[in-house]
């Protein structure tokens, strides 16, 4: 590292110019136990930036590899160098400057890469780069927006193919705020009458439990269930047990398939990310007694955050929004269109039902677009 590299990048940026560049991020996914590779590429009008200095803020869990990191070949002065300076808990200050003038190859392509590692408590999160200003060699400043790129920490599902037994939940998605039904099924390669197992869920994502600590009305059993019966106890923070038996050892029908529905809730104050969602300590039992060999499974969660009825993602639920539906229904072209918030009635179609739906709300007819009030309006009781 050359002494005085940050003030001498700092010298240069003092007479303000406008130019059309930009910085882009692709989304990182980093497997687990891994590290991961940030590159951040630069479009630029200009063709003699020599210096640059940008702040990145990483989300918590997520570590800069400095040793690492390096500028892409766009740099093209041998001596050039990257600096990485610690400016607050999760922030750095990336830092270059050219000794010799030389510009920044190019108008297009990848600016430098950063090696990063995740904890193990890490899952998602936002990563943003601020307060970017390049440098031409003739003392011009050139200030570029911001920029926000997600980062994810990769969760392998298990395949259940290769499995001849196996309790499991297939990847399922999730709203903010909202409910969620989590579809249990059971793979037997033979005949069974009993199971239970512990479902592990991630923080934000909660059933709702009895005084005495149990969620059975939270469980629906399936048609596979015949005269079966469940017992649910909430263990810990996240952590559900379930058994399912007959009394009179009666078979589970079929071979695959949902064996039990549990409802659960999202908390408003969950980050969107993708989760793990776990099964363990999995148990099969024979209407003999025997217990078949099964193993623990892992799938994922994709927790999403927008606004039920927001069509346009512009933040506001508005007359707008159900116009957008009604075009997009008579086959009339749509731009920004946000299908999964179109869908305000929650049945998983979007139609007209929604548009009209979203006019009730607009003129305060209902109160909320929620799953919630859904079930309340359905069943008063």
């Amino acid at each position: 590292m050359k002494k005085g590299i940050i003030s001498i990048a700092v010298s240069l940026f003092f007479v303000l110019t406008a130019f059309a560049d930009n910085l882009s991020v692709a989304d990182v996914t980093i497997a687990s136990g891994e590290t991961g590779t940030i590159s951040i590429c630069l479009n630029n009008t200009s063709d003699n930036l020599v210096s640059f200095q940008m702040d990145l803020t990483l989300p918590e869990g997520i570590t800069i590899n400095k040793a690492n990191c390096s500028l892409s070949s766009r740099f093209t002065d041998d001596e050039q160098e990257l600096t990485i300076g610690k400016q607050g808990e999760n922030t750095y200050r990336l830092t270059s400057t050219s000794f010799s003038l030389t510009p920044i190859s190019g108008t297009s392509g990848e600016l430098l890469t950063l090696s990063v590692t995740a904890a193990e408590s890490f899952y998602y999160g936002t990563a943003t780069i601020s307060n970017v200003r390049f440098a031409t060699s003739n003392s011009e400043r050139v200030e570029i927006e911001d920029v926000s790129f997600s980062i994810t920490k990769e969760i392998v599902a298990t395949d259940i193919s290769q499995m001849d037994n196996a309790i499991y939940i297939e990847p399922f998605d999730a709203h903010v705020g909202e409910g969620v039904e989590i579809n249990v099924s059971l793979k037997n390669a033979e005949t069974a009458s009993a199971y239970n197992f512990e479902l592990v869920l991630p923080e934000g994502i909660s059933i709702n439990v009895t005084e005495e600590n149990d969620f059975d009305d939270e469980v629906t059993l399936s048609s596979r269930n015949s005269r079966h019966q469940v017992i649910t106890n909430k263990v810990s923070d996240n952590v559900y047990r379930l058994a399912v038996a007959s009394l009179s050892s009666k078979n589970i029908s079929d071979n695959d398939g949902v064996v039990l529905t549990i409802l659960a809730h999202v908390s408003e104050t969950m980050p969107a990310g993708i989760y793990p969602v776990q099964i363990n300590s999995p148990l099969l039992v024979k209407a003999d007694g025997t217990k078949p060999d099964i193993s623990a499974t892992l799938t994922t969660v994709n927790v999403e955050d927008y606004i039920k009825g927001d069509v346009d993602g512009d933040g506001v639920v508005d007359l707008a929004d159900a116009v957008l539906i009604i075009n997009y229904c008579v086959g009339k072209p749509v731009n920004t269109f946000v299908a999964k918030a179109a869908d305000a009635d929650g049945d998983g179609a979007i139609d007209l039902a929604d548009a009209v739906r979203i006019i009730n709300y607009c003129v305060g007819k209902i109160e909320t677009l929620a799953r919630e009030m859904l079930v309340t309006e359905i069943d008063p009781e």
